[in-house]
C-alpha cells in the first residue's frame, strides 16, 4: 500500500496524472496516523486530537524516500 502511495505521490509531483485531491490527502492522514499512533502508543483515529499536532516537513519526509523512486 505504501509503495502504490508514493507512486501515485510521484506521479502528480511530476504532473504525469491529475491531482486526486482526496485520495493524497487520505493517503497523508493515513500515514501520519500510523506515525502518531506508533509514536505516541495508542489508537489514532481520523477525528483524534493527536493527528491535528501531527507535523512531518516534506523536505525530509522525500529525503527520507529518495531511494525508492
Amino acid at each position: 500500500m505504501y509503495e502504490q502511495f508514493l507512486a501515485h505521490f510521484f506521479a502528480v509531483y511530476t504532473g504525469s496524472v491529475q491531482v486526486p485531491t482526496e485520495a493524497v490527502l487520505d493517503s497523508a492522514s493515513l500515514l501520519l496516523g500510523v506515525e502518531a499512533a506508533l509514536a505516541e502508543r495508542q489508537t489514532v483515529t481520523p477525528e483524534s486530537p493527536i493527528l491535528a499536532e501531527v507535523e512531518r516537513p516534506s523536505a525530509e519526509f522525500v529525503a527520507e524516500y529518495e531511494p525508492y523512486y
